[in-house]
């Protein structure tokens, strides 16, 4: 059994040593539009992954996204300008849609950034009401 303190350090039990877990999270309050067919950083959803030797970095995000044409909506996690995860649905002509996606990678400091694209029409990220647009996760080491 292992104890943890409020720094995040949690250490497990027996012979000294420990891990470390950094958390982040960061929420969208401004929405953002794209009409782009190929992926577009979502202004203000970076995020620098903590730098933890041999650690991981378990992540998640979910998106609220709307279009105004009917098609696919995409949105896609980058890991240092290369994307590594993403969560496709189909769309409906101004239909409020939540994307969720999550990837596993180095805790080696790069930078995440959630993405999007619009296969046809203009692509909405939601930031109202219930409609947040949170990119969150853990660094473990």
């Amino acid at each position: 059994m292992g104890s943890c303190n409020i720094l995040g350090a949690f250490s497990s039990g027996g012979g000294g040593g420990g891990a470390t877990v950094t958390a982040f999270n960061v929420t969208n309050a401004a929405g953002f539009t794209t009409t782009s067919s190929s992926y577009v950083e979502v202004t203000n959803m970076t995020v620098d992954k903590p730098t933890i030797t041999d650690g991981e970095c378990l992540a998640v995000f979910w998106a609220s996204v709307q279009n105004d044409n009917d098609g696919k909506l995409y949105s896609a996690y980058e890991d240092d300008s290369s994307v590594v995860s993403y969560g496709k649905m189909e769309g409906h002509v101004n239909a409020d849609q939540t994307i969720a996606c999550g990837d596993q990678s180095d805790a080696d400091g790069q930078t995440y950034s959630l993405n999007t694209k619009a296969s046809a029409g203009t692509e909405t990220i939601q930031y109202t009401g219930d409609r947040q647009t949170r990119m969150t996760g853990l660094g473990i080491g």
